[in-house]
């Protein structure tokens, strides 16, 4: 399935066998079900357009049939310019603004929950962050109610955001930047007030 004109791959719904034709290009290995193959020659460095969006860069040419996964894709950072607002209706516009129930954030973002976040950089914060969180949850035992959150009423709750690297254990390179990007975007996330 191609999922936008513009996409460079396409989505296998189901196993594609070595040979098959697919979108006009022939299988040159068997794609297992959910997986990408290249609708057409991708240029090392080039991008990898799936939904019209970039989802990483072409680490070796990859030709028209290609199995497209993890052994020849690479991520980088790049300027993400997303297409806003294709179809305009210039018959019904609305009478006022549209809004809804959400926070602003002192940088501008808008976010629609208002969390706060313990988040465990390393291995070893990871249980405690999870102790943490959980003094803040409201559960009740039947005959007792945890009213730790009473005093945050404009708070939606608190969770912690674990992972098992750090303290010891060796990482680095890609692993190690895809962790930090993993834990900039949680940090910077519009749902969380704060971290």
């Amino acid at each position: 399935m191609r999922l936008h004109p513009k996409d460079n791959v396409g989505l296998a719904l189901t196993k594609i066998k070595e040979n098959c034709s697919f979108e006009n290009v022939i299988a040159q290995e068997n794609i297992p079900a959910g997986h990408k193959i290249a609708l057409a020659e991708i240029q090392k460095g080039e991008a990898i357009r799936k939904y019209n969006q970039t989802i990483g860069f072409a680490s070796q040419t990859i030709h028209a049939g290609d199995h497209v996964h993890t052994h020849n894709i690479e991520f980088h950072s790049f300027e993400r310019l997303p297409e806003v607002g294709g179809v305009k209706n210039k018959i019904n516009k609305p009478n006022k603004s549209a809004n809804f129930q959400g926070y602003l954030r002192s940088n501008g973002k808008v976010g629609t929950r208002n969390y706060i976040g313990i988040l465990s950089t390393v291995n070893c914060s990871a249980s405690i962050s999870q102790r943490i969180a959980g003094y803040f949850k409201s559960e009740s035992d039947g005959e007792s109610f945890n009213d730790n959150m009473a005093p945050f009423p404009n708070a939606d709750g608190v969770i912690a955001l674990t992972q098992d690297s750090g303290c010891g254990m060796s990482i680095e390179g890609d692993g190690l930047t895809l962790l930090q990007r993993v834990l900039t975007c949680y940090a910077e996330h519009p749902n969380f007030a704060g971290f």
